[in-house]
């Protein structure tokens, strides 16, 4: 009789390890996908027709107001225009907060995001948004995690093409600098750049 009781809760505790276990790991798996399809979503965005068109619009109104902090480009352009600057800062505030949230998969966020980062940062936000704001910590805390996230060796690539891209912009020639710059296409903007 005793040996009955042994082996009953003996199975039944073993049905009980077994299903949390298989509960755990089933949480575990849904959760990486989750975060998975969050990141690859995240990046289906930033690739977008709309989304692209939208990048273009806004490196063209910086480009063509090189040196010019965001607060005065606020004041100073068209509306429709500036809102494409603000879309893309709010894509990088968007990215951060699910970053922050752990709801990406945090592995994929540099190779598919990171020379973007770099670019915009040279480009238009290092010294261009307004210390009052609040999306600039966003923005500090974005790049900072990255720059933790990423070999030093990676960002310094980064930084170099998206340095490079900066100054054959401020020269007017964005496709010189894609066609001058080892490595880089001669058919399109420098990598990491708006379009690319």
């Amino acid at each position: 009789m005793d040996d009955e009781i042994l082996i009953a809760v003996t199975g039944a505790a073993a049905g009980l390890i077994g299903t949390v276990v298989g509960a755990v790991v089933s949480w575990y798996s849904s959760e990486r996908r989750s975060k998975i399809q969050n990141t690859v979503d995240l990046h289906r965005e930033w690739q977008s027709d709309d989304m692209t068109a939208i990048r273009l619009k806004a490196d063209r109104l910086i480009r063509e107001n090189t040196g010019i902090h965001l607060l005065q480009l606020e004041l100073a352009a068209d509306p429709t225009a500036y809102a494409n600057v603000l879309r893309v800062l709010n894509f990088f505030q968007r990215l951060w907060m699910l970053l922050k949230h752990k709801q990406l998969a945090n592995y994929l966020v540099p190779e598919l995001f990171g020379s973007y980062i770099v670019w915009w940062n040279v480009n238009c936000f290092e010294a261009g948004i307004p210390s009052k704001w609040v999306i600039r910590q966003d923005w500090l805390s974005l790049y900072a995690w990255l720059e933790a996230n990423s070999s030093a060796e990676t960002i310094g690539q980064w930084k170099n093409g998206a340095a490079f891209a900066k100054k054959n912009r401020q020269a007017g020639s964005l496709l010189g600098a894609a066609v001058a710059q080892p490595g880089a296409q001669a058919d399109g903007p420098t990598p990491g750049g708006p379009a690319a």
